[in-house]
Order: C-alpha cells, then sequence, then structure tokens
C-alpha cells in the first residue's frame, strides 16, 4: 500500500522516457528527490541530469563535476542517484552508448556526396582545358579561365 501509494504519485512515464536516455549515451545519472510523508521519507520525484555533469573515479563511484572540485569532482550523497547503464564493465563504468555507433555513417552521409560530387567531376569526367596561341594577353588568358571555372569547380588548365 505504502509502496503503491509512493509510485502513483510519480510520473513514471517521464522517469523511464528519462532513464531509457541511457542506451543512447551509455549512463544517465538520474537525481533521486526525497520527500517527507505523513510515516516515513519517501520518493517525491526522480529527475534526469545531464551526463556531462558527472564522472566515475577508479572505484567506480559516481562524482559530481563542480567547477570547484578540479579534476576528481564531488561525490555524491550516498542514496542520491540512480545510474542506469548500457553494457558498462568494471573498466568501462560509462557504459556503451548507441549513438557512438551513429557518429561515422552521419559524418559520412553529411560530407559524402559532396566529396563524391567533387570527385566524380574532377576525375570522372573529361577536364575542360582551354588552348590559346602562343603571346596572347595574360588578360585574355585571365578571361578564358574565368570563364572555364564557371563550367566546373575544379581541374581547368590554360
Amino acid at each position: 500500500s505504502f509502496i503503491q501509494d509512493m509510485l502513483d504519485d510519480l510520473d513514471i512515464s517521464r522517469i523511464i522516457g528519462e532513464m531509457t536516455d541511457a542506451v543512447l549515451y551509455g549512463y544517465q545519472p538520474c537525481e533521486i528527490m526525497w520527500g517527507r510523508s505523513v510515516k516515513s521519507w519517501a520518493i517525491a520525484d526522480i529527475v534526469g541530469k545531464p551526463p556531462e555533469w558527472f564522472q566515475f573515479d577508479n572505484d567506480n563511484l559516481l562524482r559530481f563535476r563542480a567547477k570547484d572540485a578540479g579534476l576528481e569532482g564531488k561525490p555524491v550523497p550516498l542514496n542520491k542517484f540512480v545510474v542506469p547503464r548500457q553494457d558498462a564493465t568494471y573498466d568501462n563504468p560509462y557504459g556503451f552508448p548507441d549513438l557512438s555507433m551513429c557518429f561515422w555513417p552521419v559524418t559520412f552521409k553529411k560530407g559524402g556526396m559532396k566529396f563524391w560530387v567533387r570527385f566524380a567531376e574532377k576525375y570522372g569526367s573529361p577536364w575542360v582545358i582551354g588552348k590559346h596561341p602562343r603571346g596572347t594577353a595574360q588578360g585574355e588568358i585571365d578571361l578564358l579561365l574565368d570563364s572555364m571555372e564557371a563550367m566546373v569547380e575544379d581541374a581547368v588548365a590554360a
């Protein structure tokens, strides 16, 4: 009854949604907000916090990256945080983020098409070569180059 009443007061859908960010980022620190009920202390809310605010020490204990705490950070209070993690090990307490598998495909998708268009234009089609007679004035050569550059982006010669 006490547990059921406590769970009824929580926004379980939001809490589960915040905790499932651990799949994307590897881990998701969630702060437990305690509140006093009539009989005892109970969980009032669980709030997800940004993972970049936290780190793990050599003993795999969660620490808060406070500005005044230096590189090692401040230890968090006992029973104040729950940290869902995905595929965490002793060697890697941060877990395995699924978004890490998306970086290179997204990067290649964004830059790949631009690269291949330029590559195909430069090496996959004939080069534009303008010919002029010997002794042509530099102004006319520059005009020829400018008109050829308007045709293609790379690989022009005069």
